[in-house]
């Protein structure tokens, strides 16, 4: 057997997968029972062996068909390593790229302008900023935030990128509505 049919194996199925199988493969009183109020279900040994047979002609059949094991997502690398792999969360978008397209990268403290601040989430604000583009940025309390200032100037505000258009405010924030 391949070292990946192996691992592949030893890997625990989802309830609902093994629900499905017990309904397909199985028959309640010889392969396996409910136990307690609980209704427990308890797998007898002709039970565990059909399907630990199903499961691996299964595993081998995908094996065989090249795929990849279904638990080992690919790992996006972009040089950095380690956690910085995979900031750019679902959309794959890596460090490398950010700092390719926005001349921005994780950890940088910019200064952003306020374009939003009403959220039905009151830890959240939408800023702009001219190389990292929009960036949700997350505050203690976004009640305080405006556009603009008292003055009428547009409020600026420090936020550190934790991740490709995402960010976290630095020191405090707004004493009064719209004024540091």
């Amino acid at each position: 057997m391949k070292e990946a049919a192996v691992q592949d194996l030893l890997k625990v199925p989802s309830r609902t997968t093994m629900r499905k199988l017990r309904a397909e493969l199985l028959t309640e009183g010889v392969h396996w029972n409910h136990v307690g109020e609980q209704r427990m279900v308890v797998y007898t040994p002709a039970g565990v062996e059909t399907l630990t047979q199903h499961l691996a002609a299964e595993t081998l059949e995908k094996n065989a068909e090249g795929a990849e094991p279904h638990n080992e997502p690919p790992t996006p690398f972009d040089g950095l390593g380690g956690a910085a792999a995979f900031a750019g969360g679902v959309s794959g978008e890596t460090c490398a790229d950010l700092v390719k397209k926005t001349g921005s990268a994780v950890g940088d403290v910019v200064e952003a302008r306020v374009t939003r601040w009403k959220f039905p989430n009151p830890q959240v604000i939408e800023c702009e900023h001219e190389q990292a583009g929009r960036l949700i940025v997350r505050v203690h309390d976004n009640t305080k935030y405006r556009t603009h200032t008292t003055d009428h100037k547009p409020m600026l505000v420090r936020c550190k990128i934790t991740r490709p258009g995402h960010a976290t405010i630095v020191g405090r924030g707004p004493r009064w509505a719209g004024k540091w």
